[in-house]
């Protein structure tokens, strides 16, 4: 588990669907009033996003 709120929990508990956490950032600036990502940040992780996808899908 982790030390934080996801909405995650809906998938797992309620729909019983098996999911993963993942996404960029720091979860301890994560709603801060100061929040922010880098972009190099959001474009490795909509990479990672799209390789994990496309594996799934050829599957």
């Amino acid at each position: 588990g982790a030390p934080y709120g996801s909405d995650m929990r809906l998938l797992v508990h309620e729909a019983e669907t098996p999911a993963i956490l993942y996404g960029p950032g720091d979860i301890k600036q994560a709603h801060s009033t100061d929040e922010w990502i880098a972009v190099d940040e959001i474009v490795r992780a909509a990479r990672v996003v799209t390789a994990a996808a496309a594996r799934y899908l050829a599957t």
